[in-house]
């Protein structure tokens, strides 16, 4: 039996001990493979990257300058990102990516340039709360391997790289 076979049985059988119970349950990289982002056709398809746990929060490019935000999803072109196709989150706005500096936290946009702190890999996510599937997404970043995430503060949503955990995020 491959292992992928094997992979799925045992979130299969993961997912029938714990349904219904209302816990949730989160699938570790080692159980679901990342997978990069998926190659696009012709046509983009633009998404927001909408927080799975602030209500309403979106990534958004602030301006033409570097600095990002999580703000209210609104259908401003500064909350739409793409997939490139060799895995860049490019902002539909300001025609930048989603980037990191490394061992600081913080995450901008700059000039995209297929470099590995502009990687991001998709991880799905699956939680099961109240009998229900809902599927996540992690966002995970090649270069320093922390996940994009939201941090409400008193001035704002800042949006920063931290380890992987509570860090959900929906797609359409």
């Amino acid at each position: 039996m491959r292992a992928s076979h094997r992979r799925i049985i045992a979130a299969t059988s993961a997912v029938a001990a714990v349904l219904g119970t209302g816990l949730a349950l989160a699938v570790s990289p080692a159980t679901a493979a990342a997978r990069p982002a998926p190659d696009r056709a012709v046509a983009t398809t633009w998404f927001q990257l909408r927080s799975g746990d602030l209500a309403n929060a979106c990534v958004s490019e602030n301006g033409t300058g570097s600095s990002i935000a999580g703000v209210p999803c609104t259908s401003n072109h500064s909350d739409f990102w793409e997939w490139t196709s060799t895995g860049e989150l490019l902002n539909e706005h300001s025609g930048k990516c989603l980037s990191v500096t490394g061992s600081d936290p913080g995450v901008y946009v700059n000039t995209c340039g297929n470099n590995h702190a502009q990687l991001w890999l998709n991880q799905p996510v699956p939680v099961i709360a109240g009998g229900k599937l809902y599927s996540y997404t992690e966002f995970v970043n090649v270069h320093t391997r922390e996940s994009l995430a939201l941090n409400a503060t008193t001035s704002g949503t800042a949006v920063v790289q931290q380890s992987s955990g509570d860090t959900l995020w929906t797609l359409p």
